[in-house]
C-alpha cells in the first residue's frame, strides 16, 4: 500500500476511530492521541494492510486494543500512585510525605527488584514503550514482558507497603 492508497482507504476512518476512542477513554485529548498512535501503527504496517480483507475491521480492532492498553496502563499507574499516596502513607510522625519522598520509596522498591524486572518496568512505565517494542529490544515475547511487568509491579507494591508499615510502627 502506498501513501495515496493509505490516504484514500485509512485516513477517512479517523472520525469512526475517534468515536471508539472517546467512548472507551472518555477523554478528548487521550482519544485524539490514541487515534494518532493507531494511524502511526497502521502506517508502519501498510504493506500488511494491502493483504487484509477488511482494513476497517483491522483499524477498529487496532483502535480498540490501543484503548485497552491505555486503560490498563492508566490503571496500573494509578495503583502505584495510590500505594504511595494513601492516607496512612502520607503521614508519619505527624509530618506529611512530600512528592520526592514518595518517588524515593518507589525508586528504593525498584532497586530491590531483579535487574530484568527493573528494565521492563522502566521501559514500560517510565519510557512508555509498547510491549512489542520491549519484547523486540529484549529478544523475548510480549507475553513474557507482561509477566515480568506484572511481577515487578506486584513486588514494588509489596515493598512499599512493608516500608510504610515499618515506618508507621516506628512512630507509633
Amino acid at each position: 500500500m502506498n501513501e495515496r492508497e493509505f490516504k484514500q482507504r485509512v485516513l477517512p476512518l479517523a472520525s469512526r476511530l475517534y468515536s471508539i476512542c472517546i467512548r472507551m477513554l472518555r477523554n478528548e485529548h487521550e482519544a485524539k492521541d490514541c487515534v494518532q498512535d493507531v494511524f502511526v501503527k497502521l502506517w508502519t504496517k501498510k504493506d500488511y494492510l494491502a493483504e487484509v480483507k477488511s482494513i476497517e475491521a483491522f483499524a477498529y480492532t487496532a483502535t480498540r486494543n490501543s484503548c485497552l492498553d491505555r486503560l490498563k496502563l492508566k490503571k496500573q499507574m494509578v495503583d502505584i500512585e495510590t500505594i504511595a499516596s494513601t492516607e496512612d502513607s502520607l503521614i508519619y510522625n505527624g509530618e506529611q510525605y512530600r512528592e520526592d519522598d514518595r518517588m524515593l520509596l518507589i525508586s528504593k522498591a525498584l532497586s530491590k527488584l531483579p535487574e530484568l524486572q527493573q528494565k521492563v518496568f522502566n521501559l514500560r512505565d517510565v519510557e512508555r514503550l509498547e510491549f512489542d517494542d520491549i519484547a523486540n529490544q529484549m529478544a523475548t515475547s510480549p507475553e513474557h514482558i507482561r509477566v515480568l511487568l506484572s511481577r515487578a509491579r506486584k513486588r514494588i507494591k509489596e515493598i512499599i507497603e512493608c516500608e510504610l508499615q515499618s515506618k508507621k510502627q516506628v512512630y507509633e
